[in-house]
């Protein structure tokens, strides 16, 4: 499966200084969801995630922020991991991970991550505490 593909920089939530957690949680705040891609929709599908708009909004507005995201095309993505435990899935006990981009309201894609995950595969390498995400969102 192909990661990161496009991504040009991350910046974990941890990472943001104290005007930038103040920009993201007011984005987030006033987020409203208008619409799933159909990419979204497909890997929903695919993952047997079963979930409405509504719900991903209640996983945003009460989920967890884990990172922004800057695209080679200039856009902007936040990453949530909600916190409904959805028992059962293929991967065990999970959480609904999901790419939201604020700038057109969209979902852009899904996947279960099992509550449990330690991350041990995480690739660290493409994030960078030094950006200036303000220079992502001009």
């Amino acid at each position: 499966m192909a990661r990161n593909v496009g991504v040009e920089c991350k910046k974990a939530k941890s990472m943001l200084n104290k005007s930038e957690r103040k920009f993201v949680a007011k984005t987030i705040e006033k987020a409203n969801i208008k619409h799933i891609t159909k990419h979204a929709t497909q890997r929903s599908h695919e993952r047997f995630i079963q979930i409405t708009k509504d719900e991903f909004q209640q996983e945003m507005n009460f989920g967890n922020f884990i990172e922004v995201q800057h695209y080679e095309d200039g856009s902007v993505r936040y990453l949530f991991r909600g916190k409904h435990v959805h028992k059962g899935t293929p991967k065990g006990d999970a959480n609904v991970v999901f790419v939201f981009v604020p700038k057109t309201g969209e979902i852009k894609s899904c996947w279960f991550n099992n509550v449990d995950d330690k991350h041990a595969t995480l690739d660290m390498s493409i994030y960078d505490e030094n950006a200036n995400i303000f220079e992502w969102v001009k």
